[in-house]
């Protein structure tokens, strides 16, 4: 974590990247997200202790998305499929990582700064496949505002929690969607 933490600010001193704001909201946002999070916990207790990861998958959901992605992810209910899951998931990140969810995901960014040097930002293109609700991509534009960038998951509930997210940027080139159709198989392969 210490590691983590010193080379997150090393990439800030080296102007990899800018000093980074989170935009976690407001201390009663912070708050609400952190109630519904220890609200979950007994049902997480309850799914790891039964091993019950597939409650997501029903008649209702089965076939509209690959099967591996409709388990409860973390044993987070509602996995990656409601508007409270997605509104939890970041506290979750957080806390599962012992608070360098945020510094983990600005790693990347020094790898971008080298391919973007030199470069005109408005010309290159950027796709955030599995986008989720836009923790990376709002790191991603306040290092480089002007570059057109789009973000995909297949939760539309963590799409609409991005667009909100991601609100300040929207004038600014950026796209989240979630795809009409999957682009990969429906049916997970069992052997």
């Amino acid at each position: 974590m210490a590691r983590l933490l010193q080379q997150d600010l090393a990439n800030v001193e080296a102007a990899f990247t800018p000093l980074p704001a989170d935009h976690d909201g407001s201390i009663l946002t912070r708050l609400h997200r952190s109630r519904l999070f220890f609200e979950d916990l007994p049902e997480i207790h309850r799914r790891r202790e039964s091993n019950a990861h597939s409650e997501v998958l029903s008649e209702g959901t089965n076939g509209k998305r690959p099967r591996y992605y409709l388990q409860n992810f973390h044993f987070q209910s509602g996995g990656w499929m409601t508007d409270d899951s997605a509104e939890r998931y970041d506290t979750q990140v957080e806390v599962r990582s012992t608070a360098t969810g945020n510094a983990m995901r600005r790693q990347a960014l020094p790898q971008l700064h080298e391919v973007f040097s030199g470069r005109d930002q408005r010309k290159l293109k950027l796709l955030d496949i599995g986008c989720g609700t836009g923790r990376f991509l709002d790191f991603l534009k306040q290092a480089w505002p002007r570059l057109p960038a789009l973000g995909l998951d297949l939760s539309e509930p963590y799409v609409n929690h991005a667009k909100r997210h991601l609100r300040r940027w929207s004038k600014m080139n950026s796209r989240l969607e979630t795809p009409r159709r999957c682009p990969c198989p429906m049916r997970a392969r069992t052997r």
